[in-house]
């Protein structure tokens, strides 16, 4: 029997001409088997073929899994950063986020798993940007715009334990839509979805089945605020406002009176300089002492009516 009719690929023989890029590749390797064995029949050349072809399956599949993967990026207490993404987007980070992105054909999204993000995209109309923050998708209508994922400390006291985390939209320019979980098209926005300009902003409840709740243009602006190392406070609780300040400083704040923990703060500091938080806090009547303990250092609140000994010694943990 003739050797090559026992090929498992020998029909590549008659194919040769219509798969040239894989026929190219089977005349390499035949010339590769001749010249280490010229009495090689087609069999063996055909087999050993077989092995290459899976060799480079193999290869080709790993690289492109390795393509494939996300790209992950954090930042640590008291740290921003600024990223460039492969298609000319930058995205900041402010302070404790994990951020995932992921490219592929026909879409560009980034999973905001924690902490805050500001992203300036490069608008491409054939392949939407999208960011995945709780059970939403904000969708870059050509724009700038901020999006976070709200803490414990933010949160709605009677909000569902079980339920995503409660995230935040504020456009600085241009448009974003706000989408819901399911998989739309990838060209144009489905009709209702809210879409929100530059300036405002909207508040996206971790419970799908509720709304956003769009806020004012002084309460978008305000969260923008930190891209310069500023942070606005409009009346936050003074517990919510010390939990923002501190993903911004290695040396914490401590509110040592309960009785101070729900005072209004207003204004914008530096949360990085403590002079400008004293100043402010000192306006609704915040005391303040230096805590050593041992290299590290606090900053621990206290209201007026409570008379501290600044030398005092803290309570044991």
């Amino acid at each position: 029997m003739n050797p090559d009719l026992m090929s498992p690929l020998s029909f590549f023989d008659v194919a040769r001409g219509y798969l040239k890029p894989w026929a190219y590749v089977h005349s390499l390797v035949r010339a590769a088997v001749c010249k280490v064995w010229p009495q090689a029949n087609g069999f063996v050349t055909n087999t050993v073929y077989v092995i290459v072809l899976l060799a480079l399956s193999l290869a080709i599949g790993t690289v492109a899994e390795q393509l494939n993967r996300p790209q992950r990026y954090a930042t640590a207490t008291a740290e921003t950063r600024l990223v460039q993404l492969e298609d000319g987007s930058t995205v900041k980070l402010a302070p404790e986020t994990e951020l995932r992105v992921h490219y592929a054909y026909g879409r560009r999204s980034a999973f905001l798993d924690k902490g805050e993000a500001f992203f300036t995209v490069q608008h491409e109309t054939l392949r939407p940007f999208e960011v995945h923050v709780s059970n939403r998708v904000v969708r870059d209508i050509g724009t700038e715009f901020n999006v976070r994922v709200l803490a414990d400390a933010d949160a709605d006291a009677d909000a569902d334990a079980d339920a995503d985390a409660d995230a935040e939209v504020s456009v600085a320019t241009g448009v974003v839509a706000i989408l819901g979980s399911e998989p739309v098209s990838a060209r144009g926005v489905p009709a209702g979805a809210l879409e929100l300009k530059q300036g405002q902003g909207a508040r996206l409840p971790g419970d799908a089945a509720l709304p956003p709740v769009v806020y004012s243009a002084y309460e978008a602006r305000r969260k923008l605020a930190w891209r310069n190392g500023m942070l606005e406070f409009g009346g936050e609780p003074l517990r919510v406002a010390v939990s923002e300040m501190n993903r911004f400083r290695t040396r914490k704040l401590v509110i040592d009176d309960p009785s101070i923990a729900n005072r209004s703060v207003g204004g914008g500091l530096d949360p990085k300089d403590d002079d400008s938080i004293v100043k402010v806090l000192g306006y609704v009547g915040v005391q303040h002492r230096i805590i050593r303990r041992g290299a590290v250092e606090e900053i621990h609140l206290y209201g007026e009516s409570r008379q501290e000994d600044p030398n005092r010694e803290p309570p044991p943990n």
